[in-house]
């Protein structure tokens, strides 16, 4: 059985444990017992594990007591109950898919007192290595002991339990990638190679250098204690970003554009003829006359190639292929040229044939030289000309251990020295010919016979099979690969490196997979996710050249000194980390002022309150630290919850007290010897705020409500009379003579609420939710002065209601001064003055004129800009209630209101489809009509050579409104006599700020707002092709019967038989999808019953794509060559329609070109051991 393994990525963690030859299933975790703390991670499973098992074994990862938690499926079907606990895992999980389970508290474990139960062990993020070895018992047959590793991320330099050999971490789909290189990496030959590249081993200097990282990678694989190390650099200096590692590519592709990039950055150094003599094969394509043909003729032409493509489906046969053999043998069988399909000679009067000749003739491919390393790729993805789709063959493909090829070596094989491996001609002699043969050239044989066991020099061993797991739509790569080191398999699954067995391997043959039954898809072919192999890579048997281990002295010296200082610095982080994980980060707020605080978990809550004294030298300097207390604090409401401890638990650890990053607030007392508040945890906290005449009726107050706010403790769901009660029993006012309001804040609108009816209005605002922290404003009036206070409409005129808005209109912001983060300076302000006038204020403070500073107001981390300088704060989103606003203060001018920066893409149109391409961002102001804002594009457009006419001084350019600021799916088409935005403006959302423009070839002809501009193309089906795009422009009153009589006009084609379709993507159809189109849900609409506007009838959109045909057509009968080309067009088009319908946007593999690396040429000849150093000289730098 293999080591257990685990699997992880930069966006998930995994473990994945090994259950010997049986079937596993791969669950999905979310642990979502803690708020804030989500986290995935991937658990593989032997199948026959039950749910019971999935709990204990959950259970044991996370430390959370069996009882405290419950596992729920998001798939309703999948049942993780207490009466499925007996059930297997694997009669849970549907087509190889993927169990998504949450891990969510239990009902008994859902008080926050329960937190604790929930913290990890070591982080929030991952799982604590185990330093023995446990047991779990499944449910099925057989007992399989498990390894417990940590799921943490592969590079943070902890030792994790790496066995023999080194995995490689996943970027997010970089999974084709890992299993070539640690295919090459399990090459010797080509790991020394590498090794032996002359470059600068300076990190600083070699970003960019493919050979420099590459040595690094396969140094750290070899060399490292980690159980996976990272391929960022590798991938940066292919010139990738980090979007390229979520797109999944070919590994083939991957493979031939890798050597193409490597063989040029090596031209001139001792290496350059790597990649050929491991990898390069060759082959003659030929035509020659059959045996005894009346001619005799013969065509050669000389081919290198660096892998063979075996097709499992032969064209024209629709049995595939059982094996590689048979593979290889239909690669070179040769095809009978004759009857219809004759070759053609070419004229060649000086052997009398003066004119062309139709012959019947041969002609095929022959292998004129294996490589040393073969490469075989088998063509398990194909098109399917009868269902126009992508597709998968899953049938079986046997492959052997130990493959001969001389079967399908050339009769007279000419190969070719490969110096980098010692060999003139490899491991092959010739053969001593005399008479007629010795002319025909030398015949080889194996070197020394044919050994008893099948050694020779044509025989190959396999040692590598990339697996390709799932459909067309999708998958995962891996490799089984074969150590020369020791002769057995492993897999390599990204970061996860197990032990493996030849059976394992054989389950990579395919055919195991049925067919999905969709539509009528042969049997052969499977749309359902399966493993099996792709790619496999033989290396030739040769004692004298073949080579096992890589000594680790071969890696060059710089480079190992190099990763030992980083080693060294890892560990530093690594410490840094541990202390990051113990370190507690609050946000403390005493009065308006915070600041951030960091203090390690161990430390005593005395430790923490003199910490945060001394973080406020001016407000707390003068207290000692008997007179301050710490509370949780809710920001939004402003409101101060729970404290922090107690006086006994001062010396208290704060990991004891549960205290994790949070807000608190800092509450003082003036006399320590007065005992502190009481806070009574069993009813609810809300604040009020008193008129004055209760807190001072002795002196005659007037209805104002001047003082600070009191807590006042209420049940939770307590009513009108519990507060009014409460109030009397601390200010003696009877209860007759209150009056309450109820202050509620949703978002930034403050809504004051007049409460009547004691015995029955609740106080809280809404019946969801707490009644902690809800404000109320209350009053005392006689009872026969309160005839206003009886409705809502009349108390607005009260002086209790007048009092009030003076209280809420007034708001305290704080400020920082520019180049400082802090929060320095407080203003009070009116909420009815204006934005113009706050920033007067705010000059004043910081020195700064109005015009030289920007405001931004802070919302959660997030800034937005205040632009409406005549605006008042009350509609900028300023208010009353809860924490004091934030702004934050910067230098540099101010944006200008109603002026927006946008950017301008250009679209245009292919043959096939249409393109969206950014080009560059202007101001533009909102209130500009579109006419004269399409005169200034068109002179930046002219700056980028692209020219446009124009007519009475407006250029012929189109201005479109984006969908929610996606350039790639065009909208409205704007008029030239309205305003781009604002009241009377066009565009919905301006702050998209993105605007498509497009060229046209006269003026822009749609007039009117409320016209279509419908784009078309002509379908002909008969002929198997599309007329040019046009477009017809529809107004609000046209009618059904309008549009198909203009249609008829334009296209020849009866009003009775026009048919119109509508595509689903902007950009265009391709042919084999449009007969798909839904033409029989529009052509009711078109019969002539239809009636009303047009635009309405047709769901007429600018936007869409739409197609008409005459209905009498009938769909053309392809031929072959006709089917590849709409294969290629459907696969260009659906390439272009993810590059251009996506954020992330998918491009073709690439690796940005360079002329060569950084290089030093080493003129000790003794490889890759030895550096520039003294004697050597650097060759000057020659990089792009």
């Amino acid at each position: 059985m293999g080591a257990p393994s685990e699997y992880e990525d930069d966006q998930s963690s995994a473990v994945v444990i090994s259950g010997g030859q049986q079937a596993s299933v791969q669950m999905v975790l979310r642990d979502q017992t803690t708020p804030g703390r989500s986290r995935r991670e991937i658990c593989e499973l032997p199948g026959n594990c039950t749910v019971q098992d999935l709990y204990t074994k959950v259970a044991t990862e996370k430390g959370y007591p069996p009882t405290s938690f419950e596992l729920t499926a998001s798939d309703i079907s999948v049942e993780l109950s207490e009466e499925n606990k007996d059930v297997t895992l694997d009669s849970l999980g549907q087509n190889n898919e993927k169990i998504e389970v949450l891990i969510t508290r239990a009902s008994s474990h859902i008080s926050p007192a329960f937190d604790h139960v929930f913290t990890p062990k070591v982080s929030a993020t991952t799982w604590t290595p185990s330093a023995s070895t446990s047991t779990w018992q499944s449910s099925g047959t057989n007992s399989t002991s498990y390894s417990s590793y940590s799921s943490s991320s592969a590079n943070t330099g902890f030792s994790l339990g790496k066995g023999q050999y080194c995995g490689l971490s996943n970027q997010g789909a970089t999974c084709y990638m890992n299993s070539l290189l640690q295919s090459l990496y399990m090459t010797p030959e080509f790991r020394m190679g590498v090794y032996k590249i002359p470059v600068i081993d300076d990190p600083d200097q070699q970003k960019d250098s493919i050979c420099f990282q590459l040595q690094n990678l396969f140094a750290q694989m070899q060399l490292s204690d980690k159980r996976a190390v990272e391929t960022k650099d590798l991938t940066k200096s292919f010139g990738w970003d980090s979007g390229e590692a979520f797109q999944q590519h070919d590994v083939q592709e991957l493979c031939r554009v890798l050597f193409d990039e490597l063989e040029e950055r090596m031209k001139g150094s001792s290496e350059e003829t790597l990649i050929k003599d491991l990898f390069q094969g060759y082959l003659e394509g030929y035509v020659r006359n059959l045996p005894g043909g009346a001619i005799e003729f013969e065509s050669k032409k000389r081919e290198e190639f660096m892998d063979v493509s075996l097709a499992i489906k032969q064209f024209g046969n629709p049995v595939p292929i059982s094996s590689v053999e048979e593979g290889l043998e239909a690669f070179i069988k040769a095809e009978t040229l004759e009857g219809d399909n004759q070759y053609q000679l070419d004229p060649e009067p000086e052997k009398g044939r003066p004119e062309k000749m139709m012959v019947d003739a041969k002609k095929g491919l022959q292998i004129t030289d294996f490589p040393y390393v073969l490469t075989l790729q088998l063509k398990r993805f194909d098109f399917d000309h009868a269902t126009m789709r992508r597709i998968k063959i899953a049938d079986r493909v046997s492959f052997p251990e130990k493959l001969d090829v001389e079967p399908y070596l050339a009769e007279v094989p000419e190969f070719q020295r490969r110096i980098s491996l010692g060999l003139q001609s490899p491991s092959m002699k010739a053969v001593d010919l005399e008479g007629d043969e010795a002319e025909a050239g030398p015949r080889y044989s194996l070197t020394g016979g044919e050994e008893a066991d099948g050694r020779g020099p044509m025989h190959y061993d396999l040692y590598s099979v990339m697996v390709h797991s799932g459909s067309t739509f999708g998958g995962h790569y891996y490799a089984y690969i074969r150590s020369f080191e020791n002769g057995k398999w492993y897999k390599f699954n990204d970061s996860s490196v197990s032990e493996a067995s030849w059976s394992d391997v054989e389950q990579t043959f395919g055919g195991t997979s049925s067919s999905s039954g969709i539509g009528s898809y042969p049997s052969t072919y499977s749309y359902s996710s399966s493993a099996s192999a792709y790619m496999l890579l033989y290396r030739r048997r040769d004692p004298l050249v073949n080579k096992s281990t890589v000594p680790d002295d071969m890696v060059p010296e710089g480079l190992r000194n190099w990763m030992q200082r980083k080693e060294e610095e890892e560990k530093k982080q690594e410490e840094e980390q541990r202390q990051q994980l113990n370190r507690i980060n609050l946000t403390v707020y005493c009065g308006r002022w915070e600041r951030a605080v960091a203090i390690d978990k161990a430390k005593t809550l005395a430790d923490l309150i003199a910490q945060v004294k001394a973080s406020f030298p001016a407000e707390l300097g003068s207290l000692s630290t008997e007179a301050i207390r710490l509370r949780k604090y809710h920001t939004t409401s402003d409101f101060l919850q729970e404290a922090i401890g107690s006086e006994d638990e001062l010396g208290s650890s704060l990991e004891s007290l549960n205290l994790y990053s949070c807000t608190l607030a800092v509450e003082t007392r003036a006399d320590v010897d007065q005992p502190w508040p009481v806070i009574d945890s069993t009813k609810a906290a809300v604040k009020v705020w008193l008129s004055d005449d209760i807190l001072d009726p002795e002196n005659g107050a007037s209805m104002t409500f001047s003082a600070p706010c009191e807590v006042m403790y209420v049940p939770a769901e307590g009513k009108l009379i519990d507060l009014k009660r409460e109030v009397m029993r601390v200010h003696k006012v009877d209860v007759a003579n209150l009056v309450v309001a109820r202050a509620n804040k949703l978002y930034s609108t403050l809504e004051i609420a007049l409460l009547l009816e004691n015995t029955v209005t609740k106080l809280k605002a809404t019946s969801y939710g707490s009644l902690d922290g809800e404000r109320f404003f209350v009053a005392k009036v006689p009872q026969e002065e309160q005839e206003d206070y009886r409705l809502a409409t009349s108390f607005t005129r009260t002086p209790m209601s007048k009092a009030i808005d003076a209280v809420t209109k007034m708001v305290t912001v704080l400020f920082n001064t520019p180049g400082s983060e802090r929060p320095e300076h407080s203003l009070d302000v009116d909420l009815s003055s204006t934005l113009a006038e706050l920033k007067e204020k705010i000059s004043a403070v910081i020195g700064l004129g109005p015009d030289e500073f920007r405001v931004h107001k802070l919302t959660q981390g997030a800034k937005t800009e205040l632009t409406k300088v005549a605006d008042s704060l009350s509609t900028l989103n300023l208010s009353w209630g809860g924490q004091c606003p934030r702004l934050v203060v910067d230098k540099g001018e101010p944006e200008r209101q109603g002026v927006h920066n946008m950017t301008l893409v250009l679209l245009e149109d292919k043959r096939t489809h249409s393109t969206a391409r950014e080009l560059f961002t202007m101001a533009v102001e909102e209130d500009m009509l579109v006419g004269d804002i399409k005169k200034e594009v068109a002179k930046k457009l002219a700056e980028h050579r692209i020219a446009s006419g124009e007519t009475e001084g407006v250029p012929h350019l189109r201005l479109r409104e984006t969908h929610y600021g996606d350039a790639n799916e065009p909208r409205k088409v704007l008029v030239d006599d309205l305003p781009l935005a604002g009241r009377a403006g066009q565009m919905m959302n301006v702050y998209f700020k993105k605007l498509n423009v497009q060229v046209l070839e006269g003026p822009e002809p749609k007039e009117k707002k409320g016209e279509v501009v419908v784009e078309l193309m002509r379908w002909y089906p008969a002929e198997w092709k599309l007329g040019p795009r046009e477009e017809l422009v529809v107004g609000e009153a046209d009618t059904v019967d309008q549009v198909r009589a203009g249609l008829a006009a334009r296209s020849g084609v009866s009003e009775d038989q026009l048919e119109i379709g509508k595509s689903s993507y902007w950009t265009g159809s391709a042919r084999s999808e449009l007969e798909a189109l839904h033409w029989q849900e529009i052509r009711p609409r078109w019969e002539p019953s239809a009636t009303g506007p047009a635009i309405e009838a047709l769901d007429l959109r600018e936007g869409g794509l739409y197609y008409y045909k005459c209905k009498e057509d009938v769909v053309k009968e392809l031929s072959e060559e006709e089917k590849k080309e709409a294969a290629q067009e459907l696969r260009d088009l659906k390439r272009a329609r993810k590059s251009e319908t996506t954020s992330t946007r998918e491009k073709g593999l690439s690796i940005k070109k360079k002329d060569k690396e950084v290089v030093v040429e080493d003129s000790s000849g003794s490889g890759g051991g030895s550096r520039a150093g003294p004697g050597l000289k650097a060759a000057a730098p020659d990089q792009v």
